[in-house]
């Protein structure tokens, strides 16, 4: 589609561990994690059950915990820790805390992350953003996936092209009720969980579809959670390829739009908890 390439059908990729563990099973009300073998479903050699250690140290780290505020809890070496953590992920096939989580969102995140503590201070009265299709863009040096989860969780994963003008992306087209509060919010704010890239998130109009949308430009920490805040006064900034300044009309506000900013390199974000706010 012009200088954003071309739309592609939206994918579903499934997270796919480097072991052989297929999947994991919470058992009972206690938290107790088991491994499951892929045939008979029984726990094995090859696929063993989490220790009693592991277990703990797994569920502080998908409360977002801290290594040395797990040590700390737990009353032993910040070392004991990164040996068990190293155990834990070696037995689950992944190889850091962004895979952990998006393993996990492809079964259930639980609240506790989805409900992180942080650091941002927002308005107590939200709008809950609900928005009923994504649809993906790229080049043909690019590729876009876009999986929509339970709760609200997009993954959005895919690699960009080295060369200038390499693109991909994805549109969230919202329900009447969400495109109304998009049309009179003066911020929006979402969670994501962090691969290192930077991203671009936008507001294309009617006016600026052809390539002159406003947007803001986020960073990410690889592993981290963080909220992101888009003031609609404060934070938007024109792409302007066309050169030709114009205006930015909130009413003409069409869809919500995610697109990569790290040139060469693959991406994998999770993005959940997309809220509108009109104070």
């Amino acid at each position: 589609m012009g200088s954003h390439g071309h739309f592609l059908a939206p994918k579903t990729p499934e997270f796919t561990p480097k072991s052989s563990v297929t999947y994991l099973k919470l058992l009972g009300q206690n938290g107790k994690i088991a491994i499951m073998g892929r045939k008979s479903g029984k726990t094995s050699p090859q696929n063993p059950s989490l220790t009693k250690r592991e277990q703990e140290i797994l569920k502080l780290l998908l409360e977002s915990i801290s290594l040395k505020e797990i040590a700390i809890n737990l009353g032993v070496s910040s070392k004991t820790v990164d040996f068990h953590k190293g155990n834990l992920y070696r037995k689950l096939g992944i190889q850091s805390m962004h895979e952990l989580l998006v393993l996990f969102a492809n079964k259930e995140i639980p609240e506790s992350v989805l409900a992180a503590k942080l650091n941002v201070s927002l308005p107590k009265e939200f709008v809950p953003a609900v928005y009923k299709n994504w649809i993906t863009y790229n080049d043909e040096t690019s590729s876009a996936n876009f999986l929509v989860k339970s709760k609200g969780i997009y993954i959005f994963s895919g690699s960009q092209g080295k060369k200038h003008g390499s693109n991909a992306g994805a549109y969230g087209f919202p329900d009447i009720e969400t495109s109304k509060a998009m049309k009179s919010m003066s911020m929006l704010s979402f969670n994501v969980l962090g691969d290192g890239n930077d991203y671009l998130v936008m507001l294309p109009t009617s006016e600026t579809v052809d390539g002159d949308h406003y947007f803001k430009k986020f960073s990410t920490v690889n592993g981290k959670i963080t909220t992101i805040t888009v003031s609609i006064n404060n934070d938007l900034t024109q792409w302007g390829y066309s050169g030709i300044l114009k205006e930015f009309i909130q009413d003409h506000i069409m869809y919500l739009q995610f697109h990569t900013a790290c040139n060469g390199r693959s991406f994998n974000l999770m993005i959940w908890d997309i809220k509108l706010y009109q104070t």
